[in-house]
C-alpha cells in the first residue's frame, strides 16, 4: 500500500508476511506551545515566542496468519521490529523524508475468520522531535558569478543550517563567506581572540556582530 511503513532499511510488509499498513495519522498535524505575558488589567496579552510540541503518529494495521502458531511467530517478529528506540520511520508515499520516533504502545484486538487468525490495531509512535528530515542531503556547488556564488533553493518549512565544505586548490590560510544581507563568516588560522571594529574575531572564526 502507499502508506507502507519502512523502519531503517526494511518495509514491514516485506519483512513480516501477513502485516499490512491500512492508514497513518499524525503526519499532517502541527501543535505549538505559545508563551505570552499578561500584565495587570491590560486586555489580552503580549506574545513572546512559540515552540512546536512533540508529534504522535498512529498507524492502523492488520496482522494475519493461517494458523495460531504462525500468528504467534509473526507477532514476535512484529514486536521485535518495533522495539528499538529512536528509529527512523519512512512511508512509501513520502520516501524522501523520515521521522524519528519510539513506539510507545501497540493496541490490538484479535480477529478470527475462516482462513486463519490475526489482529487489527494501532501502532502509536512518539516523536520527541516533531520534524521530518530529508533522507538524502542536497549538495550545491558554487556555479554562479564565475564560481564565487552558490544558491540554495530551500523548500522546507523550518529553518535549517547548511553544512559548508571548502576544497582549496593551493595553500591558503583564509576563506570567507558573504550572504546577500551582508552577513560575513571568515575562517583563518588565528590563534588568539581579537576584537576588531564591527567584527568579533575568534580562533579560526570571524563573524560579523551587529552594534
Amino acid at each position: 500500500p502507499d502508506s507502507a511503513i519502512k523502519i531503517g532499511d526494511m518495509y514491514l510488509e516485506e519483512e513480516i508476511v501477513g502485516y499490512r499498513t491500512n492508514s497513518v495519522k499524525g503526519r499532517e498535524t502541527m501543535s505549538v506551545d505559545i508563551t505570552e505575558i499578561s500584565v495587570g488589567k491590560s486586555d489580552g496579552s503580549t506574545y513572546r515566542y512559540k515552540k512546536e510540541e512533540t508529534r504522535s503518529l498512529a498507524i492502523n494495521f492488520l496482522l494475519i496468519a493461517d494458523t495460531t502458531s504462525e500468528y504467534q511467530d509473526l507477532a514476535r517478529k512484529f514486536k521485535q521490529a518495533l522495539s528499538k528506540e529512536e528509529q527512523h520511520f519512512i512511508f512509501r508515499d513520502e520516501p524522501e523524508v523520515y521521522y524519528i520516533g519510539t513506539v510507545e504502545s501497540i493496541d490490538a484486538d484479535p480477529i478470527f475468520y475462516m482462513e486463519g487468525v490475526g489482529c487489527a490495531g494501532t501502532i502509536n509512535i512518539h516523536c520527541s522531535d516533531p520534524h521530518k528530515y530529508a533522507v538524502q542531503e542536497t549538495t550545491v556547488y558554487a556555479t554562479l558569478d564565475n564560481g564565487y556564488t552558490f544558491g540554495i533553493d530551500y523548500k522546507g518549512t523550518y529553518p535549517t543550517k547548511p553544512k559548508i565544505e571548502v576544497t582549496m586548490g593551493a595553500d591558503n590560510g583564509y576563506v570567507g563567506f558573504l550572504d546577500q544581507n551582508g552577513h560575513i563568516l571568515e575562517f583563518d588560522d588565528t590563534e588568539t581572540e581579537i576584537m576588531e571594529e564591527g567584527c568579533l574575531s575568534l580562533p579560526g572564526l570571524h563573524e560579523k556582530v551587529e552594534r
